[in-house]
């Protein structure tokens, strides 16, 4: 999405979904090849991973801490989260280019969520479902871009793991009864 749409739609709107797994790599018996070219999505997987944490800190806005909060409501300073997290997740499509339009599906799809949330036609389970659903293609996406060797790869799957913690606060909040 382009810049001025969005500054159009957070006033009225506006959200964003944070993701996932990230991983990269080559192949093993390119192992230096491997870690130079590896070295960059993997520094833009820990500043996605930064960047989030920072927006819980920026907007005192936990994803996970929101019991209490109506099924078809936004809790307070969602949506300033929502586009921080937003702005952080363009930030790492840059960095791979090859998955951004799957980025750009999740935080399209997650706002038109977000805006029928607060027009009372869904309810936030309803979006946590579809956001897990993106959130899971991504991740298979990401995974099968890491054919590295066996101590590249177990630190990009502890590295996909964290991410995906620390992302997983969009589709984990939790209805209230």
């Amino acid at each position: 999405m382009k810049r001025a749409s969005l500054a159009y739609l957070f006033p009225l709107f506006a959200s964003a979904v944070l993701v996932t797994a990230c991983s990269s790599g080559q192949s093993s018996s390119t192992s230096s090849a491997s870690s130079s070219t590896a070295a960059p999505l993997m520094q833009a997987r820990d500043k996605l991973i930064a960047d989030v944490k920072a927006c819980n800190s920026q907007y005192d806005y936990n994803p996970d801490s929101t019991s209490g909060i109506a099924e078809n409501a936004l809790a307070p300073h969602e949506l300033e989260w929502r586009q921080c997290a937003y702005d952080a997740i363009h930030r790492y499509a840059q960095a791979n280019p090859a998955l951004a339009s799957r980025y750009d599906q999740l935080i399209t799809e997650d706002m038109q969520m977000t805006t029928a949330i607060q027009q009372g036609t869904m309810t936030r389970t309803k979006r946590r479902a579809r956001d897990q659903q993106l959130i899971a293609q991504i991740k298979s996406a990401e995974e099968q871009q890491i054919p590295a060797t066996a101590m590249e790869q177990q630190r990009q799957m502890e590295q996909v793991r964290s991410m995906v913690d620390s992302m997983r606060g969009f589709a984990a909040m939790k209805p209230t009864m």
